[in-house]
């Protein structure tokens, strides 16, 4: 993957209807966005991938959570990689990173920007080890929105029941779906996108 261009950094900025400022905000990052914009600063590959996941997030209505925005010690980020049940060098390429630069973190003898932190985090929390280009063409979904999953469910014709079936879920977990009282994990709503088109095809 290669760092994204003036021109690129201008135009999701643009789409988005952000402002610089707003845009600075969003990557944690103490350089002008200008800086990009003009070409005075080249913006890393972890910090582009990093903008364009939140903004779908943020497409999506999904709140990053406060507590993820701290700059963590190295036990949080060994913790978080074990939990995870990734090994080092696995952890190191989700940031784009080297395997010594991950170990440093770990070691204490590196800090890890509050970017990095987040980027990771949100990788780990919605499987996003994927490259920028693949979340830009839609490759992968995001977490579904409550009106999302109920318009499958109608465009399909299918009813709760009949729909909770087709992910191995009860009727009931469905309804807290679409009711916005539970979020439907990645996974699970990949899986009822790729049933729906498994009965079209039949």
């Amino acid at each position: 993957m290669n760092n994204p261009t003036p021109e690129q950094i201008k135009e999701a900025r643009e789409n988005a209807g952000l402002n610089r400022k707003q845009a600075e905000l969003l990557i944690y990052n103490s350089t002008p966005w200008n800086s990009y914009e003009c070409g005075k600063a080249k913006m890393k590959v972890a910090t582009w991938e990093l903008f364009q996941l939140k903004l779908k997030l943020k497409e999506v209505g999904v709140t990053i959570d406060p507590v993820m925005e701290t700059k963590p010690t190295p036990e949080q980020i060994k913790q978080a990689r074990i939990t995870a049940g990734l090994t080092q060098t696995q952890a190191a390429d989700m940031l784009h990173k080297s395997l010594r630069v991950w170990q440093n973190y770990e070691l204490g003898d590196r800090s890890m920007d509050i970017s990095h932190w987040v980027l990771f985090q949100i990788k780990l929390k919605y499987q996003l080890n994927i490259s920028v280009s693949q979340t830009l063409d839609g490759v992968i979904d995001m977490p579904p929105t409550p009106d999302e999953i109920r318009k499958a469910r109608e465009t399909a014709g299918l009813t709760k029941a009949e729909a909770a079936s087709m992910i191995h879920r009860s009727t009931r977990t469905w309804e807290f779906y679409e009711d916005g009282n539970r979020s439907m994990d990645v996974s699970r709503w990949r899986l009822f996108q790729q049933q729906i088109n498994k009965n079209k095809a039949q």
